[in-house]
């Protein structure tokens, strides 16, 4: 047998001729035919990239779009679930489609009918004009310094 002859995967590519999809198959087909020997000297990642579509940028932009609007969707159903002005395992309830409880006495609207309950945060997230990330920034203040009862 001759000696080794070490090319790298796009090199034996451009030199053979073989698409970089096929080319290890045919070294293997060519080395139990007798042809060559044929040593990998292990896994290397090839990437070819794909043909540039003409309105990729416009496609990246809806998608982007309706991200944000799904992300404002749920922010919306975060601070409606916290502006309520009823049970909130009602609402919970409600959002998985099973039935109300009648009262449950846990929940800060049921239980100021019966015990003093916490004040909420909520009446900060209405400032007009608010954005929806400024009102996310006022309930994770909320939480971290909660308001005081006068």
């Amino acid at each position: 047998m001759g000696r080794w002859l070490q090319l790298d995967a796009a090199e034996l590519v451009e030199r053979s001729g073989v698409p970089i999809g096929t080319l290890e198959a045919k070294l293997l087909d060519w080395q139990a035919q007798g042809w060559l020997a044929y040593r990998s000297a292990g896994r290397n990642l090839c990437v070819s990239p794909e043909p540039t579509v003409p309105d990729a940028d416009e496609r990246i932009f809806r998608v982007l779009d309706a991200l944000e609007a799904v992300q404002e969707e749920r922010l919306r159903s975060l601070f409606a679930y916290a502006e309520a002005k009823e049970c909130r395992h009602a609402e919970i309830a409600r959002y998985f489609g099973v039935a109300d409880p009648e009262e449950c006495h846990a929940c800060d609207h049921c239980a100021r009918k019966t015990r003093e309950a916490p004040v909420p945060f909520a009446p900060f997230m209405r400032e007009a004009g608010a954005s929806w990330m400024d009102r996310a920034r006022a309930a994770i203040a909320a939480f971290r310094d909660p308001p005081r009862r006068s």
